[in-house]
């Protein structure tokens, strides 16, 4: 995945590349976690498993025991759930399709 980047420094380069200057023309705030986000990505490699794209760093994981018309069936559902917007019962159906895909 490359080199670990603060995202403080990664915002304070994006500044100074658009000619800014950080904490002068464009104030950084730091907000602390949302429900929902992380500090840290976990990575996912099975090296046995996972296939090599064009590019050496990217891979493709292997659908587990599931269907490709099964797993069409629980998208349809899942998107009828963000019509009703019902966040609950999005995030069940997003957790099930998951446990599903391992």
């Amino acid at each position: 995945m490359g080199e670990q980047i603060k995202i403080v420094e990664l915002a304070r380069n994006l500044i100074s590349l658009s000619g800014l200057k950080p904490d002068k023309d464009i104030e950084i705030k730091f907000t602390g976690l949302r429900p929902g986000e992380k500090l840290y990505e976990d990575i996912l490699l099975d090296k046995e498993k996972d296939k090599v794209t064009k590019h050496n760093r990217i891979f493709i994981t292997p659908l587990g025991n599931i269907e490709a018309s099964e797993l069409r069936k629980h998208i349809k559902q899942l998107h009828r759930l963000t019509q009703l917007m019902d966040t609950d019962k999005i995030i069940a159906k997003m957790k099930e399709i998951i446990s599903l895909a391992q």
